[in-house]
């Protein structure tokens, strides 16, 4: 997207490129013939076209990987917003911090609550021995902007890694407690449920009753 309609033609300072001159010595050396003079005069004029391409877009590459998109990054919270999905949305790092707080404290007030690294780690490794491979890990949360506030989107379809730190002894003599790390793979809440999913359909299907007032979807509802 970023070269889409840019021309080396454009730029000035490209067609004074030339070949080093060891390059000019080897070509010469193989235009005696007419022929081959005519071959290699044209191979010289596309040679030189595709190294002003291959500049400019090396330029272009640097240009946005090391300035563009860092100047962005330390300055701007880019996202886009639910009532323009194809629209890309720049709101400056103090004010995206002020949106941010203020969302969390609101989620907090209702049924959330920070979990710290000790807690969040006990929780897993509790459902990792009674749930066995089925066991769903967390899920990551992002803040999609809407027209007074922020609209809470989780992640329900990616796995998730934890890292447990635990202490263990050496053996053998006495030594100072080493911190030993593991991480683990989850499963993704939607991977982990799907089954589940599948009985409750059918129970639907075959008898609604069981499930009372329960609805799958917005659809469901009326």
């Amino acid at each position: 997207q970023c070269l889409h309609g840019l021309k080396a033609s454009n730029y000035p300072i490209l067609s004074k490129l030339t070949f080093s001159h060891q390059s000019c010595c080897k070509i010469w050396r193989k235009v005696q013939h007419p022929v081959m003079a005519k071959k290699y005069s044209r191979f010289s004029f596309d040679g030189k076209l595709s190294l002003q391409r291959k500049i400019l877009w090396s330029w272009i590459f640097w240009y946005f990987s090391y300035i563009v998109v860092p100047l962005l990054g330390n300055h701007f919270y880019v996202t886009e917003r639910e009532s323009g999905r194809q629209d890309v949305f720049y709101y400056s790092k103090p004010i995206w911090k002020k949106l941010f707080d203020g969302t969390v404290t609101l989620l907090q007030d209702k049924n959330y609550s920070i979990l710290d690294h000790t807690l969040l780690g006990r929780i897993l490794k509790e459902r990792k021995i009674s749930l066995g491979h089925n066991a769903f890990g967390f899920s990551r949360v992002r803040f999609l902007p809407k027209e007074k506030n922020l609209r809470t989107l989780a992640n329900l379809k990616a796995p998730s890694k934890f890292v447990f730190t635990g202490k263990k002894n050496a053996r053998g003599r006495v030594r100072a407690v080493q911190e030993q790390s593991k991480s683990i793979w989850f499963k993704s809440a939607n991977s982990a449920l799907r089954e589940l999913h599948v009985v409750l359909r059918r129970i639907k299907a075959e008898d609604p009753n069981k499930l009372g007032a329960s609805v799958f979807d917005y659809n469901d509802m009326y």
